[in-house]
């Protein structure tokens, strides 16, 4: 079922479109950064944030979400159809962006080499540091963010391309955008 539109009383939007939204703003920070290597940075923050949400769709929430044993045991229960549904935990969070994409490593069979992956480790702690920003000076390599952009846009190349099943999109027009992003955003990280 797609998505509806945003309009001018709602934005309206969904893990599916959050994904493609990031990916899009990636490539047109990259497109950007041909002139101006300071977009270099978001094109970093948007990329976590698409592998993130590329990431999390191939999951259902009770099998990613960090809950705390009790919850978890009861929830794997409840969807069994072993007991009613458990009340709401206090507190429930995605994992952190390199143990989301470690998971995803382990369980879906990315394929990143110990180059690719101290990439995506680097690029999750800078992009901490850009999100919970830590007043200092910064000095960062911009072929080094390109390579951990482009180790991170692997990622969502293998999530888009997952069996059949595995990611479902419900928004084909989005799945065809996502692909034109991805392979226009992979050029971008060449040389």
């Amino acid at each position: 079922m797609a998505m509806a539109t945003s309009d001018d009383v709602w934005l309206r939007t969904d893990l599916e479109h959050e994904a493609v939204a990031s990916l899009r703003f990636c490539r047109r920070q990259l497109e950007a950064a041909a002139s101006d290597s300071y977009e270099m940075k978001w094109a970093a923050l948007a990329v976590t944030e698409a592998l993130s949400a590329f990431v999390v769709k191939t999951y259902r929430s009770v099998d990613l979400l960090y809950w705390d044993d009790r919850t978890r045991r009861a929830m794997v229960s409840y969807e069994a159809g072993e007991r009613p549904l458990p009340p709401a935990p206090s507190e429930v969070w995605l994992p952190p962006f390199v143990k989301l994409c470690e998971r995803f490593r382990d369980e879906h069979g990315w394929a990143v080499d110990a180059d690719q992956w101290e990439l995506i480790e680097e690029l999750g702690s800078v992009r901490n540091d850009f999100v919970h920003f830590k007043p200092k000076g910064w000095s960062l390599a911009i072929a080094g963010l390109r390579a951990s952009i482009a180790a991170s846009l692997d990622g969502i190349a293998h999530v888009v391309d997952l069996e059949p099943g595995a990611f479902l999109w419900y928004d084909e027009a989005l799945r065809d955008r996502a692909r034109d992003d991805l392979a226009t955003a992979r050029a971008l990280t060449v040389g």
